[in-house]
């Protein structure tokens, strides 16, 4: 299985969790723990000062096409003073438990709605949290969510903050307690039913995430798949040391990355812009892929995907992508039963203003259904002609931001 170039986005995990991957790690686990972060991470210390200068200047560096990407890693502790989270940076605790982390000052956006992807996890803001354009994962949120732009979900801590506030059309929502009536998008001013839910996901598996020990070490925690879920879990997860993970930068080549995964390594990635020359090839079972055609492509059959999102590729073009007939999310033609819900596609093409057909490609059979999908213009150049199969209105630059369907 091969990957394509991909733009990374924060210090998201790309190991494997299968016993065969562990058990080669754990035999050839050489590499540096404490890892050697590259200048696109920092991590904070409760006892730091000026906390939020630190991360409003970092926060500042970065844009929404542009390659400069940020990751926060905050220890556990309690930090007073407002996070800024600006275009392209991943604000992450390091706790075993999202609680270990408390953002008391809160997390300010920086630039606005401008589509950038931005993301926090593992970590507990008491108050209201207001965000735009990222996801929340294994976040403890004791308010209100406010205009999480297409991709988000909140846990709230008391029967008085379980209000979801307007997130924005394709918001995750497995099981929400309480969810609120229709909403309007200040976008298109058409009536948009913002939460998808189901009573329980078939089978889901987070991905993985980074924790630091007392004594400054480090591990890679890999959650275990949970079947017929609802809800959060926020138990501990099976860690691997971090002796057996490689820490890669976008300045490394790709062989070298490939020699650690050969090795049966896992890879984190830290923020960057990974224009690989060479495509990664995944020898071993369980080990993750981001793909540079389309974005998710099922074949099987009887599959389920909830609340599935894929973004386009910023350096796509033209002949490469549009032409090439690729989507964000496809299900094999020759499939006939899937079910799929709250499926989002985004684009925000970097240099050519490249037309894709459809966000979404299904099989013409009627057992093959969608409920709720979604295309997004997150900015930058390019359009999405159709939602799903041609159907569905356009997202680009002119015209709609958000589409859905049906």
């Amino acid at each position: 299985m091969r990957v394509a170039r991909a733009v990374a986005f924060a210090a998201a995990a790309c190991g494997a969790a299968s016993a065969e991957v562990r058990e080669a790690a754990a035999t050839r686990g050489t590499e540096a723990n404490p890892p050697l972060w590259p200048k696109s991470v920092h991590v904070f210390d409760p006892g730091e000062k000026h906390v939020a200068q630190t991360a409003a200047r970092l926060s500042a560096l970065g844009s929404a096409l542009g390659r400069v990407r940020a990751a926060f890693l905050f220890k556990p502790g309690t930090y007073a003073e407002p996070v800024a989270v600006g275009p392209c940076v991943q604000v992450l605790g390091l706790g075993a438990a999202p609680e270990d982390v408390a953002l008391a000052g809160g997390v300010a956006v920086v630039g606005g709605d401008d589509g950038a992807p931005r993301g926090a996890e593992n970590v507990h803001v008491p108050g209201d949290l207001a965000f735009a354009g990222g996801g929340l994962r294994r976040a403890v949120v004791g308010g209100a969510v406010r205009r999480c732009a297409a991709r988000a979900r909140e846990r709230a801590r008391s029967a008085a903050a379980r209000y979801w506030g307007r997130s924005g059309p394709g918001s995750r929502a497995t099981s929400p307690s309480t969810p609120p009536p229709p909403s309007t998008s200040t976008v298109t001013s058409q009536p948009l039913r913002p939460y998808a839910a189901r009573n329980a996901t078939p089978v889901v598996a987070e991905k993985p995430y980074v924790t630091i020990r007392a004594d400054g070490t480090y591990d890679l925690r890999v959650p275990a798949p949970r079947f017929n879920a609802s809800g959060p879990d926020h138990s501990e997860d099976p860690a691997v040391d971090f002796g057996a993970v490689f820490v890669a930068t976008d300045a490394v080549d790709s062989d070298v990355i490939q020699e650690k995964l050969d090795r049966g390594l896992h890879v984190v990635l830290a923020p960057g812009y990974y224009d690989l020359e060479d495509g990664l090839v995944l020898s071993f079972s369980g080990q993750v892929e981001h793909a540079g055609t389309d974005g998710i492509r099922w074949l099987g059959e009887n599959g389920t995907a909830l609340h599935a999102e894929a973004i386009l590729p910023f350096d796509g073009t033209q002949g490469s992508f549009g032409n090439g007939g690729h989507s964000g999310f496809a299900v094999g033609d020759f499939v006939k039963a899937h079910d799929a819900l709250a499926v989002a596609v985004y684009g925000n093409f970097r240099d050519e203003a490249v037309v894709v057909r459809t966000a979404v490609r299904k099989s013409a059979s009627p057992n093959a259904t969608f409920e709720g999908a979604t295309a997004a213009h997150l900015g930058g150049l390019g359009t999405i002609a159709a939602v799903i199969n041609g159907d569905g209105a356009a997202v680009g630059p002119a015209g709609n931001k958000v589409s859905r369907w049906p």
